[in-house]
Parts: structure tokens; C-alpha cells; sequence
């Protein structure tokens, strides 16, 4: 079975990528096989949110599901 999410990249996670795409995942996927199928580096991704709420990296994910991947923001 596949489920399939809504994904949107914020600033350079979009670079090479897209700003806005529907994934296709195996059912029991979490949001660490998503970050490993866009090849996305745990460390670049600041805020992960999940149906307007904050995500985890271990959370299983469910079809339908609206994620957004948002980097780190620095400043000084």
C-alpha cells in the first residue's frame, strides 16, 4: 500500500527541488524515509509541520497528510 502527501519546501530547500508537490511513500513511512526519498538532510530542516501542527522525524506519516519543511533560520 502507498500513501500519498502534500509537501512544501521553504528558501533553499526548494534549490533543485520544487516549492510545492504531492509524494508518493510506502504506507508506514515517517517523515525521516520522506526526508530520505527528496534527499533532504535531517540537519537542513529547522521546522517540520504536519496539518498546521509541529512535526517529528519519527512520526508516521498518513495519506493526505500536508507537510511543510522549513530550514533552519539564523541571525544575529
Amino acid at each position: 500500500m502507498t500513501i500519498r502527501v502534500r509537501v512544501s519546501l521553504y528558501s533553499g530547500l526548494r534549490i533543485n527541488r520544487f516549492s510545492e508537490a504531492e509524494v508518493e511513500l510506502p504506507g508506514g513511512a515517517t517523515m525521516t524515509d520522506l526526508l530520505d526519498k527528496l534527499q533532504i538532510p535531517m540537519q537542513d530542516v529547522g521546522v517540520a509541520v504536519v496539518n498546521a501542527r509541529s512535526g517529528t522525524f519519527q512520526q508516521e506519516l498518513q495519506a493526505d497528510d500536508r507537510i511543510t519543511l522549513i530550514p533552519p533560520i539564523g541571525g544575529g
